[in-house]
């Protein structure tokens, strides 16, 4: 998280993240706000990331801790010219089975590494499997879940 952000600042993120999905702003804040709750109290720091472009079909099935998920992000970014977000995260104290299994479950979809050809259908198959444990962000609601001190 490059600079400190104030909750605003996050918020308006949100919310522009919101309008360029063509999502409810109401929707993404509160996804963002459950995201921030689970993860202030302490709640396993592993996630099982899901990243993707909207130029592509492809999305990437990997493992990170909290520390690293806005960093993760910038490191793909590197090395690829089109515009890459979170979609979602499933939080998990065995990141490593959750994305094995997922892994094995969409093998037949692998374009190439960790990278599925499974946008829409299989992401909300996977949103479904895992309820309350996936959460449906992007960079800005991980960078307002992670804004120390702030309010809910």
């Amino acid at each position: 998280m490059g600079k400190n952000k104030t909750s605003i600042e996050a918020m308006s993120e949100i919310r522009l993240d919101a309008q360029s999905r063509n999502l409810d702003f109401d929707y993404r804040l509160k996804e963002a706000r459950r995201f921030s709750r689970k993860v202030q109290n302490g709640e396993n720091t592993h996630f099982v990331y899901f990243i993707s472009s909207y130029w592509f079909n492809f999305v990437k099935i990997g493992i990170t801790r909290q520390t690293n998920l806005v960093y993760r992000l910038q490191a793909l970014q590197v090395g690829n010219p089109f515009p890459l977000d979170y979609i979602g995260l499933v939080i998990t104290r065995r990141p490593r089975k959750t994305e094995r299994n997922l892994h094995f479950t969409y093998r037949e979809y692998q374009a190439t590494g960790e990278w599925f050809d499974i946008k829409d259908q299989y992401v909300n198959e996977i949103k479904s499997r895992y309820q309350d444990e996936y959460f449906d962000v992007g960079v800005a609601s991980i960078e307002y879940a992670l804004i120390p001190g702030k309010t809910i």
